[in-house]
């Protein structure tokens, strides 16, 4: 797996992480109650958690699915818009759903940023979303 561009070792990182689950986790937990396919108490942040019933893997989901059929829920938030192939990862991901399984992704919408003003700023955003 390549490298990720923001890591773990940077300083603030792990204080940027723990602030963004601290403001998405309550809105993807919501989302997760509403589909009504996982039953525990969830810590979305997963870094320390280890419970009954949750297992957590580390894969490339671009190269294939974690377990084709093995999961009532996949879920993946901030991840897609960091791969190369987001369709190959999500074609992956709903193969390693179960039948009647639920898949759940929450992506950053970056739209408002691309009409933003001076003309710097907006060369600046055209080329990252490029």
């Amino acid at each position: 797996m390549p490298k990720y561009v923001l890591g773990h070792d940077l300083k603030g990182e792990g204080a940027r992480l723990a602030l963004m689950s601290e403001l998405l986790d309550p809105m993807h937990r919501r989302h997760i109650d509403a589909l009504d396919v996982v039953r525990p108490d969830l810590d979305l942040s997963l870094i320390h958690v280890r419970m009954p019933n949750l297992e957590l893997r580390k894969a490339d989901i671009v190269a294939g699915p974690v377990e084709r059929g093995g999961f009532d829920l996949v879920t993946a938030r901030a991840v897609l818009h960091h791969v190369a192939d987001a369709r190959a990862a999500i074609a992956n991901m709903v193969a390693s759903l179960k039948v009647g399984g639920a898949l759940l992704l929450i992506e950053p919408d970056f739209l408002p940023v691309s009409v933003a003003e001076p003309q710097e700023v907006r060369a600046f955003w055209d080329g990252w979303l490029a």
